[in-house]
């Protein structure tokens, strides 16, 4: 979990394309078929070793498997008349960059909202 280490924020689906981008710039893939079996091969290596990681903070993985699966019908979608390997993986980096800025900004928006309804005294 050395992505989590680096990124101070604590929003996990933020690490997750973190790790995602990673994993595209790490890959040797020349086949979108290949890359697309290695990365859920992947996915399923993490999911299986994250149950009691200290990065989750006795957080439920949900949100993290709801990221993947968008991250990956996302990528499958746009990217599905591209031919070079090398434009894939741009255009994979790409969406990861775009999915990080919107959980990012939809965090916010929630914190922000968050403090219109509620009061310092409040009790939930």
């Amino acid at each position: 979990m050395k992505i989590a280490e680096q990124d101070e924020s604590g929003n996990l689906a933020k690490i997750l394309i973190m790790a995602f981008n990673g994993f595209v710039d790490d890959s040797q893939e020349s086949t979108m078929q290949g890359f697309l079996q290695n990365l859920k091969d992947g996915i399923g290596f993490f999911f299986e070793n994250i149950a009691g990681h200290q990065v989750l903070l006795n957080r439920s993985v949900l949100t993290l498997r709801a990221v993947t699966e968008l991250y990956i019908h996302s990528i499958t979608k746009s990217i599905r008349n591209l031919k070079s390997m090398d434009k894939i993986k741009e255009q994979m980096k790409e969406l990861g960059d775009r999915l990080i800025v919107n959980f990012t900004s939809a965090k916010d928006r929630i914190f922000n909202f968050s403090l219109q309804i509620f009061k310092t005294d409040d009790v939930i």
